[in-house]
């Protein structure tokens, strides 16, 4: 019973210590700048920063729209943009995902709709 609770034990402190380093590594490339909540609150849009060569805008500016998990869930997230904006603004109109990012590069990643919100982009 002991040797299993000791190898119990180290099973679960390498585990999370894999979890700790793996969210460690990911932090060292981005920084989250923003985060707008949807009207109903089941959602999020995050503004993160990439400071690496990581992401779809190596440097640049990318959206994410993440699922709130309910209690036993998990929760989910997508790219919803990516690209080099001079300033960027988010926010939520009902089901409309509503980015602003005035710019003279090419976006590199946008999409029209994403779990049931519509996602408009002006210049």
């Amino acid at each position: 019973m002991r040797n299993f609770l000791l190898g119990f034990t180290a099973a679960t402190l390498i585990f999370f210590t894999g979890q700790w380093i793996g969210t460690s590594a990911r932090s060292l490339d981005w920084n989250e700048q923003s985060r707008v909540a949807s009207p109903d609150a089941r959602h999020a849009l995050v503004h993160y920063q990439s400071t690496s060569e990581a992401g779809h805008a190596p440097y640049g500016d990318h959206l994410v729209l993440e699922s709130s998990a309910g209690f036993g869930g998990r929760s989910s997230s997508a790219i919803v943009f990516a690209g080099f904006c001079e300033t960027l603004d988010i926010g939520w109109t009902d089901a409309v995902v509503r980015i602003a990012c005035p710019t003279n590069e090419p976006i590199a990643t946008s999409v029209d709709r994403l779990l049931g919100y519509a996602v408009t982009l002006e210049d």
